[in-house]
């Protein structure tokens, strides 16, 4: 950071004293002042989760928790939209709008976090991965029937885990109070994975 500032600091005082002719004097309080500013705003701060929670002993745990979550449902949403098939991208974006209704509880209720948020984040996760692979096998145009089959189990599988966000999210609501225990707990269903041989050549990194 130090270097990137005096890097920065220099570029100010040329332009200030050469492009606009300003006396060295002035032009390096400016530059000075000018990359204070600069190393202020890049220097790390707390972000919004941190400070929300900043008031709580567990405060940092809860933030890391839905940052996880945070970044799990952004890739959801984002390769929901790279899905060519409307119904397959139609069910995604609808499990992305549940996940995003059970963040925003979860935001209002901490002290569910520490399990209820990293259920989210896995089932999150666990939808994502499906959809980076059903979208790598779409834009790599294949069509073998080992992938045609992943697909159609993914287009199956979309509405079963919306109604496991939509059950998480009742059970959030119905029961502010309650703390980590069996209402967070996973309901075991298995997730499909491709087929032996779905990934065929020029394409195998996105089954590993």
């Amino acid at each position: 950071m130090r270097k990137v500032t005096g890097l920065w600091m220099a570029v100010c005082l040329a332009l200030l004293v050469l492009g606009l002719r300003w006396h060295p004097l002035w032009g390096a309080a400016l530059a000075v002042g000018g990359c204070a500013g600069i190393s202020r705003f890049l220097s790390a701060r707390p972000g919004r989760r941190a400070r929300r929670f900043a008031g709580r002993p567990d405060g940092a745990e809860l933030a890391a928790v839905m940052e996880a979550a945070d970044r799990e449902l952004k890739q959801l949403r984002l390769y929901a939209d790279r899905i060519a098939d409307r119904r397959t991208r139609d069910a995604a974006a609808a499990l992305a709008d549940i996940g995003g209704r059970v963040y925003d509880e979860l935001c209002r209720r901490p002290e569910r976090i520490p399990s209820a948020g990293r259920l989210l984040a896995a089932r999150l996760d666990a939808a994502g991965q499906l959809l980076i692979r059903y979208a790598a096998y779409q834009e790599a145009g294949l069509r073998t029937p080992e992938v045609l089959e992943f697909q159609r189990r993914v287009r199956g599988t979309l509405p079963g885990q919306r109604a496991d966000l939509e059950r998480q999210l009742a059970r959030l609501r119905s029961s502010p109070e309650t703390g980590s225990g069996e209402a967070d707990q996973e309901t075991g269903e298995r997730l499909p994975e491709p087929e032996a041989g779905a990934c065929g050549t020029g394409i195998r990194s996105c089954c590993q």
